[in-house]
C-alpha cells in the first residue's frame, strides 16, 4: 500500500501522520537495521519525557557513524540445505515448503542490513537468478532465487532461499550429491560456488 521501497515507506508513512495532524519525531540511525540499540531506547524515554504537554519538543537524537553503502557484485556459495535440514534457519523455516532449500554465502557486509541481499537480487538479470542442479548421468534441475532472504550474524549465516518447481522436483534422486551451476548472465552480478559444495536430498 505504501510502495515497495522500504524508504518509500517510510516518506510516505510520515505523510500519513502530517495529513491526519498527528504530531510525530521521526527518526531514522546511520548503520542500523533489525536491532534496537541502548541509545535508541535513550531516544524514546528523552522523547516521552519531553513531551507531556499538547505541543510536540523535538529531541537531538542519538546518530551512529555514517555506512558508505557498498554493493555486493560476486556472493559465493559456501552451503547448500534442503528445507528438511536441521541446518535450514529455522525463522525461515515457517516461510518455506519443502520444494525449497538455502544456499549459505561467504560475503557479508557487516554495517548494512539485510537489503544488501535484495539489491544483488535486483541487480542480476532474470536468467542469473537460477541455479541448476546437476549429477552426472540425471537430469538438470532447475531452481530460482525465491526472493526470500536471510541475516544472522549471531551465527555469521547469510544467505538466500531457492524453490524448485513440483515438476522439477520429481526428477529428483534422493540420497545423490547435486553439484551447484549458478546461471552467470552477466560479467558483475553473479554467483560463484566453492569447490566441493554439493546439495543431498534425503527424504
Amino acid at each position: 500500500m505504501l510502495g515497495d521501497d522500504i524508504m518509500d515507506r517510510w516518506q510516505e508513512s510520515q505523510a500519513v501522520f502530517a495529513d491526519a495532524g498527528i504530531n510525530a519525531q521521526f527518526v531514522t540511525y546511520n548503520g542500523t537495521h533489525h536491532q534496537i540499540r541502548s541509545e535508541m531506547r535513550d531516544d524514546i524515554i528523552r522523547f516521552f519525557q519531553q513531551n507531556s504537554g499538547k505541543e510536540i519538543v523535538h529531541i537531538i537524537h542519538h546518530q551512529y557513524d555514517f555506512v558508505p553503502f557498498q554493493e555486493h557484485e560476486k556472493l559465493t556459495i559456501i552451503e547448500a540445505v534442503w528445507h528438511e535440514s536441521p541446518r535450514f534457519p529455522a525463522f525461515v523455516k515457517p516461510h518455506t515448503t519443502d520444494n525449497d532449500f538455502v544456499v549459505f554465502v561467504e560475503e557479508y557486509f557487516e554495517k548494512q542490513d539485510h537489503r544488501q541481499w535484495s539489491d544483488f537480487i535486483h541487480n542480476l538479470p532474470l536468467e542469473g537468478r537460477n541455479i541448476y542442479l546437476s549429477a552426472k548421468d540425471l537430469p538438470k534441475i532447475k531452481a530460482n532465487l525465491s526472493g526470500r532472504t536471510f541475516t544472522d550474524p549471531a551465527e555469521s549465516d547469510y544467505g538466500f532461499v531457492l524453490t524448485v518447481e513440483q515438476e522439477e522436483m520429481n526428477k529428483i534422486l534422493r540420497g545423490m550429491p547435486y553439484a551447484l551451476e549458478p546461471v552467470q548472465a552477466d560479467d558483475i552480478y553473479y554467483f560463484t560456488v566453492r569447490e566441493g559444495v554439493t546439495l543431498t536430498k534425503n527424504h
